[in-house]
């Protein structure tokens, strides 16, 4: 494919994540615009569902998994040693995915 026909992303939507930067070379606000953009999303909605169950006077946000739980501290560190490590040598622009079977790839 020539550059006259390659799709662009230039001017699109961005979150303004860093990407290929080594952690050890990555501004601390890089390494948190990610963390706080994904916590930001839970928060509002998490807001917006509570406004709709204030005037019910009850409700529930439920995240249900295939593993019937959500992926512990100890879990993520875990596949973090995995990814980090020579074992996952051959793995390349992979994404490790620890949602307890929430997401499916």
């Amino acid at each position: 494919m020539n550059s006259a026909h390659r799709p662009s992303l230039e001017g699109g939507p961005s979150h303004g994540d860093v990407q290929g930067t080594p952690t050890a070379e990555m501004a601390g606000d890089d390494f948190m615009r990610p963390v706080v953009a994904a916590t930001r999303t839970l928060s509002l909605t998490s807001r917006a569902a509570a406004r709709h169950m204030i005037p019910r006077g009850s409700g529930v946000i439920e995240r249900d998994t295939m593993l019937g739980r959500a992926a512990t501290l100890e879990d993520v560190g875990d596949v973090a040693a995995v990814v980090a490590s020579d074992r996952a040598r051959t793995m390349t622009a992979a994404t490790a995915n620890i949602s307890s079977g929430a997401l499916i790839d």
